[in-house]
């Protein structure tokens, strides 16, 4: 939403959820002895995710498939296409049954040398100030100070099984908007710009602290 409607937004300085280490819930799985993506099914409604993963197939890996938005099984994906971009929980389970793939945000760091940030908060210009991006930064602290208590409730609510606990490793994570994910960022832009997907390369504008 950022990048399509540049000038709108003001991006909220300090808070963000970033990716130290790799992050286990997006990936492109492949069959096994594949090494040239000819069709690629999208298993997925995160445009994030998708965008990495093509970014990678098109520039890392050197290949030019054919995309194709589905949505089944990956196991019966794999059946029809040389390889399948997904993500979210399910992607747990997957990996332990299927053992060819690429984990999204470990091959990107490999790519650019780069993390990888999953979520930053803007609001529209005008509709917004210093107390608010204040709030928004007190609450990104009181959530980080009882972080350990906010994992052990999620974990007994047992809201979804998850079997990867790197999930619940706070380490994995980082929760300061560093200058090094605002270069990650503007990466990214650059290629979906030059891919077609946003028609202008935006700024990092930050609300004035």
């Amino acid at each position: 939403e950022y990048a399509l409607n540049p000038g709108e937004y003001l991006v909220v300085p300090d808070v963000c959820v970033a990716i130290t280490n790799n992050w286990p819930t997006s990936a492109i799985f492949f069959n096994e002895g594949e090494i040239q993506f000819d069709s690629v099914a999208i298993n997925t409604s995160d445009k994030m995710a998708e965008l990495l993963a093509k970014i990678l197939i098109y520039e890392k890996f050197e290949m030019e498939p054919e995309f194709a938005q589905t949505s089944d099984s990956t196991d019966f994906l794999l059946q029809q296409y040389d390889a399948v971009i997904g993500s979210g929980h399910t992607i747990f389970e997957e990996k332990r049954s299927i053992p060819n793939f690429f984990d999204i945000g470990e091959e990107w760091q490999d790519f650019t040398g780069l993390p990888l940030i999953l979520y930053f908060w803007a609001a529209r210009s005008g509709n917004a100030n210093e107390k608010d991006s204040s709030l928004l930064q007190k609450a990104r602290n009181a959530g980080v100070q009882y972080i350990t208590e906010i994992i052990t409730q999620y974990k007994s609510m047992k809201i979804r099984s998850i079997s990867d606990e790197r999930i619940f490793d706070v380490n994995n994570f980082d929760f300061n908007f560093k200058d090094e994910y605002k270069n990650s960022l503007k990466k990214i832009w650059e290629y979906a710009f030059y891919y077609g997907q946003i028609e202008h390369i935006p700024n990092v504008i930050f609300l004035e602290k």
